[in-house]
């Protein structure tokens, strides 16, 4: 006799826990692109990613992809950075939100492509995202300031046109 096992409505899908919030259940992730290099240090937001990716950009760097099962508990996310072309795959799997801070056209058209919706902290800065003024007050270089305001997020989607379930 095999055992049935049951699959909790709040499953998280991204780390098999039975910890989503009522709102979150079936709904799409959301992707962060973060910085690693030492001067971008410390990070803030990305202890509460339910999974972390990090990849080789150029040179000896690292960038980080932090995603959220729960788009109703994103934190605020500094240092955010650039997009590279892969990441966007990787959030395109998952039917995640993707969410950066600056990519050249060519990038832009090839996210397009893909049909993800992105939120770009270059094109939307004021909305969700920021500067951290006590980085910028404690010398850190700007590229090194930029933020998303995670905590905004489900306003913003829930006051769009935006897709927040997932495909089946």
């Amino acid at each position: 006799e095999e055992a049935v096992v049951e699959i909790p409505a709040n499953q998280n899908l991204l780390t098999g826990l039975a910890d989503l919030s009522e709102e979150a259940i079936g709904k799409r992730p959301v992707a962060v692109m973060v910085n690693n290099v030492n001067k971008a240090l410390p990070q803030y937001g990305i202890a509460e990613a339910d999974v972390i990716f990090e990849m080789h950009v150029e040179g000896d760097l690292t960038r980080l992809m932090a995603m959220y099962a729960d788009y109703t508990k994103v934190p605020k996310v500094c240092a955010i950075r650039s997009c590279r072309y892969y990441y966007p795959v990787i959030a395109h799997g998952f039917d995640a939100f993707y969410v950066n801070w600056g990519f050249d056209e060519t990038m832009r058209d090839y996210v397009n492509s893909l049909g993800i919706p992105y939120f770009d902290g270059m094109v939307n800065a004021g909305k969700m995202f920021g500067r951290d003024q006590g980085r910028i007050n404690s010398g850190y270089s700007l590229e090194h300031t930029a933020y998303f305001d995670g905590t905004k997020m489900a306003k913003h989607l829930n006051e769009g046109n935006y897709r927040v379930d997932l495909l089946d």
